[in-house]
């Protein structure tokens, strides 16, 4: 199974991901024996490595980690040579690299994107979770509003909202105007926002700096939570979020956080199970 996208897999196998999370919470365990695994991160990586990398180990999977320097791509060793060892020694292998991994298709080893240039599923995936955990049936009924630039997060919320029939209506800061933004943040129950450019382009890296003052309009405040919208986040926050927000009451970006151990367990125990 190669799970690069969300679509990757069918809404039938996310009700089944969700139905062993609540199985975890209620104090049961997820074992597999004499499973071998990699995690294969050549981009920066704080909560997914961390959830991957314990999801793994507490499920008994032998697990080695590995940055780009501690391979010899360093040394000219092209992405798909690697990939192709790892396939020789492990079961699964979760790559986290702003490739697309189109050329990874006759290895046996299970793949999870834990990040490429247009996808994020398994962010989105533990996300969705977190919302239906809060909101129940509600959520179908509520209004969701992504703001931020069109990127792999917003990409993989797409998919989700159409899968999920869930209605998403989003706000890309690049391309519209104030006037919008409010109309849509008036209407809005849920709000769900990204770092404003993205991870490893230089160019979005640049134009941000430049236009620092003009995104911070977009911000999301105190007040829109103190109306009693809700809040995801998948992190790190800057800009884009008014300083202290993610701890206010109507945050779920912590409890978005410690879902995400949950979801990446369920998610490998029902790949090699």
């Amino acid at each position: 199974m190669k799970y690069r996208s969300f679509n990757d897999l069918a809404k039938k196998d996310y009700w089944k991901i969700y139905k062993l999370i609540k199985y975890q919470k209620g104090g049961n365990d997820l074992i597999l024996r004499k499973k071998s695994g990699a995690l294969f991160f050549t981009l920066p990586s704080t909560r997914t490595r961390l959830s991957f990398e314990i999801a793994m180990k507490e499920l008994g999977i032998r697990t080695v980690s590995l940055s780009l320097t501690d391979t010899q791509m360093i040394r000219g060793e092209s992405i798909m040579e690697t990939m192709g060892v790892l396939n020789c020694y492990c079961d699964i292998i979760v790559i986290r690299d702003l490739g697309e991994l189109a050329f990874y298709r006759k290895g046996k080893a299970h793949l999870i994107n834990a990040l490429s240039k247009k996808n994020h599923p398994t962010q989105v995936g533990s996300d969705l979770f977190t919302l239906l955990e809060n909101e129940g049936s509600a959520l179908y009924r509520k209004n969701i509003l992504y703001i931020g630039a069109e990127n792999n997060i917003s990409k993989s919320w797409y998919d989700a909202a159409r899968m999920f029939h869930l209605r998403l209506k989003s706000f890309d800061i690049h391309r519209e105007c104030i006037k919008r933004y409010k109309q849509l943040l008036y209407n809005s129950d849920i709000l769900i926002t990204d770092v404003f450019h993205s991870m490893g382009d230089q160019e979005d890296d640049d134009e941000h700096n430049k236009s620092n003052g003009k995104y911070k309009r977009y911000r999301i405040r105190k007040r829109y939570l103190d109306q009693g919208r809700k809040l995801m986040h998948c992190m790190p926050c800057k800009d884009e979020i008014e300083k202290g927000v993610i701890y206010h009451h109507n945050s779920l970006v912590w409890h978005g956080v410690a879902n995400k151990r949950f979801f990446n367990k369920a998610l490998i125990y029902g790949l090699l199970k």
